[in-house]
């Protein structure tokens, strides 16, 4: 195991990482070492990236006003190349009426006379 500022990084995790890179290198023969340090060395600079930025738990809560403007924040919504017409951006839609459900069909008559009886 090899550690980083007190944090062990697993053999297993270097494996892994060494074999993805070796994959996205094009699986070249003979870079075995070079992978793996590779895969080390990139594990360990994030160790300690990990290290220096502490995760914020979710129950955290901002204050009411930043938290007002990271609300703020948001994505505005994707725009149409054409123009709408005057009037109807901020009118509603009406709501659409619950249909009555359909009445269930009539049993065939298994025999497969067409007449009544």
């Amino acid at each position: 195991m090899a550690s980083a500022q007190g944090r062990d990084i697993a053999e297993s995790d270097v494996r892994i990482r060494s074999y993805l890179i070796w994959e996205r290198e094009g699986r070249p023969e003979g870079r075995e070492l070079d992978h793996w340090l590779t895969a080390l060395a990139e594990l360990r600079a994030e160790a300690r990236t990990a290290a220096r930025v502490p995760e914020t738990p979710a129950s955290a809560k901002l204050p009411a006003k930043l938290e007002a403007e990271a609300g703020s924040a948001e994505k505005p919504k994707k725009r149409s190349g054409r123009p709408k017409a005057p009037g109807t951006a901020t009118e509603a839609k009406p709501a659409k009426s619950a249909r009555a459900p359909r009445k269930a069909a009539a049993p065939r008559n298994p025999s497969g006379k067409g007449g009544k009886s």
